[in-house]
């Protein structure tokens, strides 16, 4: 299997824009090099999966959805709200869960 390198990159450059933050100020959130940053953005290079660890932790992004997502990257709404459900508690978890599934069956 094929490691997605431009998906991840894409996913990196979204979230950093969304978040305001420059490439610098990114890598140096990361502790890595601006051009290796850049080059992990373009789809040049695939990091490491400690760095993958970190970028997940400091940009809040779901690791799932950058490897596994239908081929490309979540939309801004999903993922602003799988950062917000995983602000969630249990109890709140579940009302949301049933919410959806309301929502769901009236489709």
């Amino acid at each position: 299997m094929e490691i997605p390198t431009r998906v991840i990159g894409d996913a990196i450059k979204m979230r950093r824009k969304e978040m305001r933050l420059t490439q610098a100020k990114l890598a140096e959130l990361l502790e890595i090099e601006m051009r290796y940053l850049q080059k992990i953005e373009n789809g040049k290079n695939i990091p490491s999966m400690s760095l993958f660890y970190r970028i997940v932790h400091v940009m809040n992004l779901s690791a799932d959805g950058i490897l596994f997502g239908q081929g490309s990257v979540p939309n801004d709404t999903r993922m602003a709200l799988e950062r917000r459900l995983s602000e969630c508690e249990e109890p709140a978890l579940r009302v949301l869960l049933a919410t959806a599934n309301a929502l769901l069956e009236k489709e």
